[in-house]
């Protein structure tokens, strides 16, 4: 199953940059939740996910950094660039049920410059292009 649930996250973060409403919706179950925790929101079912999708905005350009899965769990880090020069990072937990996402945690934050403080005591965080 961790192929095929890497398979429907990479189709979603797709459906994003296509600005695919349809394509957005497709991996989540009828009755799944979209959880925010840092802005304390909650989301129930997949017509209101896409809704809020159709209703953000400006919906970023995604690029994902990372995917790990395992049984019903699938971990992605992305990058959200929504055009105004600040690139989010993105932690996604989705929660599978069989080939539907039943729950989708998102942890954003802004990108920030390390403190002056830990120059030299930390190595640049370099992600891959993709």
């Amino acid at each position: 199953m961790s192929s095929t649930h890497e398979a429907l996250v990479r189709s979603y973060l797709d459906a994003i940059n296509r600005r695919d409403f349809g394509g957005i919706g497709a991996i989540f179950a009828d009755t799944a939740d979209q959880e925010w925790p840092g802005s304390a929101e909650l989301i129930h079912g997949r017509d209101a996910i896409v809704a809020v999708a159709q209703a953000t905005p400006t919906l970023p350009r995604t690029r994902l950094l990372r995917l790990r899965s395992g049984a019903d769990l699938t971990i992605a880090e992305w990058a959200a660039d929504y055009g105004d020069g600040k690139i989010w990072q993105v932690a996604s937990l989705f929660e599978f049920s069989e080939d539907k996402v039943i729950r989708k945690t998102d942890y954003f934050v802004a990108g920030a410059q390390p403190p002056e403080w830990r120059r030299g005591m930390t190595d640049v965080l370099r992600w891959p292009a993709s």
